[in-house]
């Protein structure tokens, strides 16, 4: 896309009018954005600042918008609370009803059959309260039975279908969207990463572990 500055009035408003589109280094001569607004409002609420984004659309856009805005200003609203914190994120699509896929990603009976990084460990138990306040505690041990930990924390947001946000015991945060396209469901993930390991250590963790959610739940009918 390209654009002009409409209107800047630091610290507060950003606006942009959108003019049409580049591809392959070319202005397009028609877009349906040319003239489209979009604009960033900053209003201090005490101590915090809220940030509102509106932006015109063409309604083919808008369920597209919806399910990426949220997850870009996470990563804003992370990366601006403490400038030094990484932040992770892992996807995957299934061929499967935001209904199961709920149901499969939350349910304690579902996450001890997909919740490992690799083959040589599982999770032989999990709890799950599913409601802000609540606690969920995941054991992951080694099959072997050389090691394991328990992974917990607390639920801040639960929107049903839509969101999971929750604070783990290490004080890091982290959010799980999913959005719907007819009879597919995407899932993202995004948390702080901690320090101990490599981000590609903890990227290619957690991104196994969510592909093994979707190769359990697409090959596993629900009761």
């Amino acid at each position: 896309m390209y654009s002009l500055i409409d209107k800047k009035e630091d610290p507060a408003i950003m606006a942009f009018k959108h003019l049409g589109e580049i591809k392959e280094d070319t202005k397009q001569p028609h877009s349906d954005w040319a003239g489209a607004m979009e604009v960033y409002t900053l209003t201090e609420n005490g101590t915090d600042t809220d940030l509102v984004v509106e932006m015109d659309m063409d309604e083919n856009w808008q369920d597209y918008f919806l399910k990426t805005w949220p997850v870009a200003l996470e990563k804003l609203r992370a990366i601006a609370e403490n400038p030094e914190t990484k932040m992770i994120t892992v996807q995957t699509s299934l061929n499967a009803p935001v209904e199961k896929v709920w149901e499969f990603f939350t349910g304690p009976g579902h996450i001890t059959q997909w919740n490992h990084a690799s083959d040589d460990w599982h999770t032989p138990a999990a709890t799950n309260d599913l409601r802000p306040g609540g606690r969920f505690s995941f054991t992951m041990a080694a099959k072997d039975g050389s090691f394991s930990f328990d992974f917990g924390g607390a639920y801040d947001v639960i929107e049903k279908y839509k969101q999971i946000s929750y604070t783990m015991d290490d004080g890091r945060k982290a959010h799980v969207y999913f959005s719907t396209d007819q009879n597919k469901t995407t899932v993202t993930e995004i948390f702080e990463a901690e320090t101990m390991h490599s981000l590609e250590m903890q990227l290619m963790g957690w991104q196994a572990i969510l592909d093994n959610f979707k190769k359990y739940t697409e090959q596993t009918k629900k009761q």
